[in-house]
């Protein structure tokens, strides 16, 4: 099952890249380089998580889990402008600037707004 994983996670990492690759050679346009930016991050997130099924000491595996957060982390934020985009939402710099933490840590400046006026039944 290890074996599996690991020609599994190398798939993964080489169709990131080969994504990426493909990506570099489609027109410019503002939509194409935020794919862009996804396919290279998904290939650091991909590799961190193949590095954390490689290495076998606790150490090692912490340097792979900060890897893979440095991928992952910022994905989503570049996948939320990418949606907005692609449906015709211009969104700001503002709200994107409010939106980052929140859709990094999960809990930004709207969890706690939210939290603490109307909806304090959470």
């Amino acid at each position: 099952m290890y074996n599996f994983l690991v020609v599994f996670q190398m798939f993964m990492v080489l169709g990131c890249f080969i994504f990426v690759i493909i990506m570099t050679r489609q027109r410019e346009s503002m939509l194409s380089k935020l794919m862009l930016c996804i396919g290279f991050l998904g290939v650091i997130q991909n590799a961190g998580y193949l590095l954390e099924l490689l290495f076998g000491d606790i150490g090692e595996a912490m340097i792979a889990v900060r890897v893979v957060f440095l991928g992952g982390a910022f994905v989503t934020t570049f996948l939320f402008v990418f949606v907005a985009r692609y449906c015709g939402f211009n969104v700001s710099g503002k709200i994107q600037a409010i939106m980052f933490p929140h859709l990094i840590l999960e809990k930004g400046p709207l969890y706690y707004f939210f939290r603490h006026r109307w909806f304090s039944i959470w």
